[in-house]
């Protein structure tokens, strides 16, 4: 660290003050700056006990952990290494859990299937009351009969009780009232019931009651009251908050009630830039909006991103001169690569891939971003068929789904040498690990037969696979498994036979020579990718329309959050980072989207890149920059780019 950062970073970790609120920029060390804290105060006296760590999700729980870990086992403070362990790291809702637990200890978290279930119970208890008249009373006749009508739709219309509970959801985590989230473009089609949701609500609520469940918002809201009533509850003397920025306006109120009812010190540490889950109701709130006395104090240097990238960053941000990452790295300048297609840019990333581990880059500090999931399946796919393994952040991994296909492949190359007829008991036998429906398999058959004639190891794949997608209940229930085997179809091309396939897959997958399942290339959607860094970042998929996303195009708050999901993007890069624009249609609607984003194409972002073009895209030296136009709610605006047209 240099002398500025050192007086940042030790005027956080010795700090008296009783309330924090640290802005960090990214790769300003806030998890490491919030260990030290921790440290600081064990040494300091504070019992380890009466630490509380709050973190946005499991994943960014098991990071403050492991830099706690690592700091414990560098520290020369010996009391600080004794203790550690016994520091109370949690999710804000596990923590809320935790104290919940404590005044109802039979309290019960209820699931998805047990939510729509309870939902159901209590849109069928309000049409009892209301044909009985135990409800409504004082309403004209007309408009009991016309909200009894409401009710039988809701009721049948099964396909928005999710919807309906996502809203619910939505309203706790946000701080709003439930008639405000129906109002809200994505809860629309709820906004027809607007008459009878608080009715079927309140008998939701006392369902749950009932049955002794509690949903997530439930936890937080009913966490509140009570250290509001019983501030005894809590033994923690200091509260430490890592990735604030995705805290709920619910969770600030927990934060809150902590302060002032039970005499905890808090300390947040985020930037408010990465707030990108607005989505699930979660806001970025300042500290000092809930608590007095709070003392801003800023991590301003960035640790992890050269220059050139904290420039990007900045520019993509906004940020005006005060607000911008400072770095003291000499980098490289970022590269945004056009090309004619979705194809040809997925030839030029796993080329750009290719060419860093040629040059000795290892595999994992190699990411290959995207805002949708589309993007990163022909890229994993041709990964593959190269021999190059790949590991999905978010989604975890299961060969056994492709070695379960393989056997059904060399039941398929035993029938097509020896003549012998596919029958059930052969499939049954093959598959007798898994728990397949009595209907399924006449079909299986079928689709096997089918498999015989295939001549290559990759078409029989593809047909066995769709035979055992089959047997599990279709593509629609197992969308992740048919991804799974969609990666590994290409990757057949070069084996002769499923029983040398199999081998080889077994050993790019880790399970040969101890080596650690999913070490690879990673690929990963931008939200599932927040919170880390590699040395060497791609982000796919940037023309007008999906990043930012065409939903968000006609919302100013929505189209802001996808401009912050840019930048965590970019943020995540150490070394080098890599744009790719490629014109692509939007499977959904059928639209085309043929513009390089409005987040790249302002003058003040262009600049910061080094533009280059695929080899498949004609590039006139007299028009290196067009006028283009992006169409966003039937208006048509002008912006200046460095692009393709």
């Amino acid at each position: 660290m240099n002398a500025p950062d050192i007086d940042h970073h030790e005027r956080i970790v010795k700090t008296k003050l009783k309330s924090v609120n640290v802005q960090a920029c990214p790769g300003g060390g806030k998890t490491t700056t919030c260990g030290h804290r921790i440290g600081h105060l064990i040494t300091d006296g504070v019992r380890a006990h009466d630490i509380l760590v709050l973190s946005f999700s499991d994943d960014a729980v098991g990071e403050v952990r492991r830099k706690l870990d690592e700091l414990a086992a560098t520290t020369p403070s010996r009391k600080f290494a004794n203790n550690a362990r016994h520091i109370c790291v949690q999710t804000a809702h596990a923590f809320a859990l935790s104290v919940v637990k404590m005044a109802t200890p039979n309290v019960k978290v209820v699931d998805n299937a047990k939510s729509r279930q309870l939902l159901a119970q209590a849109i069928r208890k309000t049409l009892v009351d209301a044909r009985a008249k135990l409800l409504w009373k004082s309403v004209p006749s007309p408009v009991r009969k016309r909200r009894i009508k409401l009710l039988r739709q809701l009721l049948s219309q099964t396909t928005l009780h999710a919807l309906f509970l996502s809203a619910i959801a939505y309203t706790h985590a946000a701080n709003l009232t439930l008639l405000t989230t129906v109002s809200m473009t994505r809860f629309k089609r709820l906004s027809g019931y607007i008459d009878v949701i608080n009715s079927v609500v309140r008998r939701y609520a006392a369902a749950k009651q009932l049955a002794n469940y509690i949903d997530y918002g439930d936890m937080l809201t009913q966490a509140c009251s009570l250290l509001e009533l019983q501030p005894s509850l809590v033994r923690f003397k200091h509260v430490l908050v890592d990735e604030y920025q995705d805290s709920s306006p619910a969770q600030t109120l927990v934060l809150k009630v902590l302060a002032e009812n039970c005499g905890c010190s808090v300390m947040v540490f985020g930037d408010r830039d990465q707030n990108i889950y607005g989505f699930a109701g979660n806001r970025y709130t300042a500290l000092s909006a809930v608590l007095n006395g709070v003392v801003e104090m800023p991590l301003p240097v960035s640790h992890r991103l050269t220059r050139e990238v904290a420039a990007l960053a900045s520019a993509v941000a906004g940020h005006d001169s005060e607000k911008r990452i400072v770095s003291h790295r000499q980098g490289v300048k970022p590269r945004l690569i056009s090309n004619s297609g979705l194809t040809s840019q997925t030839h030029q990333v796993v080329a750009d891939i290719l060419r860093l581990i040629d040059s000795g880059t290892a595999l994992d500090q190699i990411a290959v971003l995207a805002r949708t999931r589309d993007f990163l399946r022909p890229v994993e796919q041709r990964l593959l068929a190269h021999g190059i393994p790949t590991q999905r952040l978010g989604v975890k991994r299961d060969i056994g789904h492709c070695l379960s296909t393989l056997r059904l492949v060399r039941l398929v190359e035993r029938s097509a040498r020896l003549g012998h007829k596919i029958d059930e008991a052969s499939i049954r036998q093959s598959m007798r690990k898994i728990t397949v429906a009595e209907t399924r398999w006449p079909g299986a058959v079928q689709r096997l037969r089918i498999a015989v004639r295939a001549t290559s190891l990759d078409g029989r794949f593809g047909q066995c696979a769709d035979a055992y997608m089959h047997l599990l209940g279709g593509i629609r229930a197992n969308t992740e498994i048919q991804h799974e085997l969609n990666r590994w179809e290409p990757m057949c091309r070069g084996y002769p036979d499923a029983a040398s396939a199999r081998q080889a897959f077994k050993k790019i997958a880790g399970q040969h020579h101890n080596e650690p399942v999913g070490v690879g290339v990673v690929t990963a959607n931008i939200h599932a990718a927040k919170g880390r860094e590699w040395n060497h970042v791609m982000v796919v998929g940037l023309a007008h329309g999906q990043l930012p996303y065409v939903k968000a195009l006609d919302d100013a708050q929505a189209l802001e959050e996808e401009r912050r999901v840019l930048y965590v993007a970019i943020s995540r890069a150490r070394e080098t980072l890599h744009l790719y624009y490629a014109p692509v249609t939007h499977a959904p609607t059928g639209q085309r989207f043929k513009l390089l984003s409005q987040l790249l194409a302002a003058h003040k972002v262009s600049r910061l890149l080094a533009m280059e073009y695929g080899p498949d895209v004609p590039v006139s030296d007299s028009t290196p920059t067009d006028d283009i136009y992006v169409n966003s709610s039937q208006k048509t605006r002008r912006l200046r780019s460095s692009q393709i047209s």
